[in-house]
């Protein structure tokens, strides 16, 4: 077992704010809210978003794979 998959068994791992076992709001693997996210943290966060405005885009609009680039990005903006 790598000590990733050890801590996930031990804290759990939630996608979505909740109070831990002692009243601090924490995240993901035990991370606490009242520590800053690494600025590779934000940026994997902000990809995920991308991704996620893409894919709806893609989804809603039929005709959002034919607009170009620029027009794309201005509709997931």
């Amino acid at each position: 077992m790598t000590l990733a998959e050890q801590l996930i068994q031990h804290e759990g791992c939630r996608s979505v704010p909740y109070l831990d076992s002692l009243g601090f709001w924490t995240v993901g693997v035990g991370h606490l809210m009242s520590r800053p996210l690494s600025r590779r943290a934000i940026m994997q966060i902000l990809q995920d978003d991308i991704d996620e405005a893409t894919h709806d885009c893609a989804h809603t609009f039929p005709w959002f794979a034919d607009l170009s680039e620029t027009r794309q990005r201005v509709i997931i903006d």
